[in-house]
């Protein structure tokens, strides 16, 4: 029997956070519930799991003792084992020897007899992980149950997961673009479904929007646009909604999945210990993140939302699940050409940044873009992200634009540039 959610409404004050939230959950399914913070996954969560009263709506297909959960807090006790924490939810008929033979699968032996209270964070969170599958339960909701793992870990604990599972309902709010695809999940977007459109979209409209952004990607070069849906889904694509300032993912994380800009602009950035560096731009019809998601390293930069902007995400996995496809064997070929070209901007970038004079760096940069008709370039960046991008000091770089001017050499009018002179004697 599927849980059923209906018109659940809840404001805190005059802030309201829930507004006539509808959902099917059906059994034996994974859901990943996401959105940016502050949209009331949790809010949600807690109210599904009678914690938290709803001001309105409904919820049936579900009674009180059959949802097992993990909070964002671990709400362990300290001065128990790993072992015996889970033992208090289980049945009794369950030995402690199973409990920690089956524990192993997600922490070391050496750690199971131990008290909370001198395990780390991450170890905390399995247990606590732990303990909510071990809970008989018909469905379970799991409230960011990777924060603090690892990738090695983070696999070990996905495959857990999946084998503790047993055919019920799986309900996880997470913020990571690729656990819905590592997990097999279906993806609630909670920011789509609990909102009001500004405007609604056709469906016509959008599969005509990608349709033609694919036509103009070196990616499907070669591939018939009546090929492009089946591909997608073959290759389990999925889409995600982003806010401005939101984070796509961050620096260091090791995502499985490479993306394409449908809509808006993301921006790669190196946080350093001083102000962060724009390393480059992503417009509709770009495609990012395939060096990450096909070489399993971790992405060195961070990914920001720069304005509200849709990402098509693929799976990488996928792509060799296909090999056989001559599609998708086309589309592998002009990916690797692509990548090529990528590893040439950013030789081209780190050529830039070995420049000492400031007025060479914007001249090298500037000499990169294509002119117009009246000779101007258009810089995708504002004065502030432009010094950014070439890694300078804000003021510093305000004071060379104006000097350029003075000088005769440059020509500007907003974000276009006109070299008049040609300055780099050296």
């Amino acid at each position: 029997m599927p849980v059923e959610i209906k018109n659940i409404q809840k404001s805190f004050g005059e802030k309201q956070v829930l507004r006539g939230f509808n959902l099917t959950l059906e059994d034996d399914n994974i859901y990943c519930l996401m959105g940016p913070s502050g949209m009331g996954k949790t809010t949600l969560l807690r109210i599904i799991m009678g914690r938290e009263q709803a001001d309105d709506g409904t919820i049936s297909g579900i009674k009180n003792g059959e949802i097992s959960a993990m909070f964002q807090e671990d709400r362990l006790c300290m001065t128990l084992s790993a072992v015996e924490n889970v033992a208090l939810v289980t049945n009794s008929k369950e030995s402690r020897k199973t409990l920690a033979t089956e524990l192993t699968d997600i922490l070391p032996e050496n750690c199971l007899n131990q008290p909370m209270m001198q395990l780390s964070g991450g170890m905390k969170r399995r247990v606590a992980l732990a303990r909510a599958m071990h809970y008989p339960s018909k469905m379970v909701i799991l409230d960011e149950p990777f924060t603090g793992l690892d990738r090695e870990t983070k696999m070990e604990v996905i495959d857990y997961l999946l084998k503790m599972r047993r055919g019920r309902i799986m309900l996880i709010a997470t913020h990571g673009v690729d656990d819905a695809a590592l997990l097999g999940a279906k993806v609630i977007r909670l920011d789509e479904i609990n909102s009001v459109p500004e405007q609604e979209e056709k469906y016509e409209d959008i599969v005509l929007f990608k349709e033609e952004i694919f036509r103009n990607m070196k990616m499907f070069k070669g591939i018939p646009e009546s090929n492009y849906d089946a591909i997608i889904r073959k290759l389990g694509g999925y889409e995600m909604d982003y806010n401005e300032n939101d984070i796509v993912w961050g620096q260091f994380e090791n995502r499985t999945v490479m993306g394409i800009v449908l809509k808006g602009c993301i921006q790669a950035e190196y946080m350093s210990h001083r102000e962060p560096q724009i390393i480059q731009q992503f417009n509709a019809g770009n495609s990012f993140g395939e060096a990450v998601a096909f070489g399993g390293q971790n992405s060195w930069v961070e990914i920001r939302a720069v304005k509200k902007t849709k990402v098509l995400f693929l799976p990488a996995a996928n792509f060799f699940a296909n090999k056989n496809d001559a599609d998708i064997v086309q589309i592998i070929a002009n990916l690797l050409r692509e990548m090529s070209n990528k590893i040439a901007i950013l030789n081209m970038k780190n050529q830039l940044l070995s420049e000492p004079r400031l007025r060479n760096r914007i001249l090298m940069y500037l000499n990169t873009l294509p002119a117009n008709e009246k000779g101007y370039k258009e810089v995708p960046f504002n004065q502030k992200d432009f010094a950014q991008y070439l890694n300078v000091n804000y003021s510093a770089f305000c004071r060379e634009i104006s000097h350029m001017r003075d000088d005769g050499i440059l020509e500007t009018k907003e974000r276009m540039f006109r070299v008049k002179l040609d300055d780099q004697a050296g």
